[in-house]
């Protein structure tokens, strides 16, 4: 047996968290020999935040400072769908770049099968606020990057729940706020995630029927700033 088909042989024997692990090994040491930075990073975990999006050149700016912190981070929204073993690059990603975080990953279908060390995976919706009381009762989060549904009364809903529970200059950042202008399919209809971060600045409703939202704006934290970039929001803590 030649030494391609003893490893076509043993890959076969191995199940699919194996197979992860070592490809994940595999990809650790091609990182440390290119000496990568985070949009490099991005491409070999299989996360689309730097190709399709470009977000990671942003992110370098607002991370680069606290990037060997003991920080918590929790994304929301995890991919893959329904398939338990589809997703998950960008936890890879975070855990990657930040050495000393926990990352800590929540999503409607179970991914458990990202679980290692440094990353937790939870089984929740991003509107049902009692999960997020819940899971704030066991994490401490200073950075929540909200790749979720993008449904914009779902972005609302868990920022307004989650920021006034983050400590002072953490960071909150929703991707694919674009999104909120599918104004034909009915489930993006109402506030817009977009309508309510100018909200926040302007402190001015749009319509009497947002008057709810706007309440709850008046009773958020006080923000240090707001950033505005292409298909992302950026906001801190003061």
């Amino acid at each position: 047996m030649n030494l391609k088909s003893f490893f076509l042989f043993f890959w076969r024997k191995i199940n699919s968290k194996n197979r992860k692990i070592i490809r994940d090994f595999c990809k650790d040491i091609w990182l440390d020999v290119i000496g990568a930075n985070l949009s490099q990073m991005a491409t070999i975990y299989g996360s689309d935040k730097a190709e399709l999006h470009g977000y990671t050149e942003v992110y370098e700016r607002y991370f680069q400072n606290i990037k060997n912190k003991s920080i918590e981070i929790l994304e929301i929204g995890i991919g893959g769908g329904d398939n338990n073993e589809s997703g998950g690059g960008s936890l890879r990603l975070w855990k990657r770049y930040f050495p000393k975080a926990q990352i800590v990953g929540i999503d409607i279908f179970d991914k458990t099968f990202f679980e290692e060390k440094r990353i937790k995976t939870y089984i929740g919706n991003q509107s049902d606020t009692e999960f997020l009381t819940e899971l704030t009762t066991k994490h401490c989060f200073e950075i929540v990057i909200d790749d979720g549904s993008h449904m914009s009364k779902d972005v609302i809903t868990s920022f307004l729940h989650l920021f006034p529970l983050m400590p002072s200059k953490s960071l909150y950042i929703i991707e694919d706020v674009h999104t909120c202008f599918y104004d034909s399919d009915e489930k993006y209809q109402g506030m817009s995630t977009i309508e309510f971060f100018k909200s926040i600045i302007e402190n001015i409703p749009f319509s009497s029927q947002n008057l709810v939202e706007m309440n709850k704006i008046r009773m958020l934290p006080p923000v240090d700033f707001i950033h505005f970039y292409s298909k992302l929001i950026i906001i801190q803590k003061k």
